[in-house]
C-alpha cells in the first residue's frame, strides 16, 4: 500500500530528526525540539492565561484529553501549543500528546496523512 509506506517513511524521518532514539519515545524531548511548538498541561495554561479548565475544555480543545492550539504572533509566525490534561493516566496522556504531535506534523506538511 503506497499510502502506508508514505506514512511509515514520514514517521521514521520524524523520529530520526526530532526524537532521542529511545523507546518509549520521549514526547517532551520531541516537542521541545520543535521551534514553534510548546507542550503544556491544562493546569499550567490556566495559571498563565487565568482561564478556567472548563473554558479550555469547552472553548479551546473541545476535549477532556487535550488538543492542539494554533496562534499567529505579531509578525505572522505560527505558534502551536499542545495542551494535555495532567489528571489523566500517563498512558492516556502519552497517547494524547502523540496524537496531537501527529496533527502538528500534518499541519506542517500540507498533506492529509490519515482521516478519522
Amino acid at each position: 500500500n503506497p499510502r502506508y509506506e508514505y506514512v511509515k517513511t514520514r514517521v521514521n524521518k520524524t523520529l530520526l530528526y526530532f526524537a532521542d532514539n529511545n523507546i518509549p519515545v520521549n514526547l517532551s524531548y520531541t516537542a521541545g525540539n520543535i521551534h514553534n511548538l510548546t507542550l503544556m498541561s491544562y493546569n499550567v495554561y490556566q495559571e498563565i492565561t487565568d482561564v478556567s479548565r472548563e473554558h479550555i475544555i469547552k472553548r479551546l480543545t473541545d476535549s477532556e484529553e487535550g488538543g492542539l492550539l494554533r496562534f499567529s504572533d505579531k509578525k505572522g509566525n505560527e505558534i502551536f501549543i499542545i495542551l494535555y490534561n495532567e489528571t489523566k493516566p500517563i498512558g492516556r496522556t502519552r497517547f494524547t500528546i502523540a496524537h496531537e504531535l501527529g496533527h502538528y506534523f500534518q499541519s506542517q506538511s500540507n498533506v492529509v496523512l490519515l482521516r478519522r
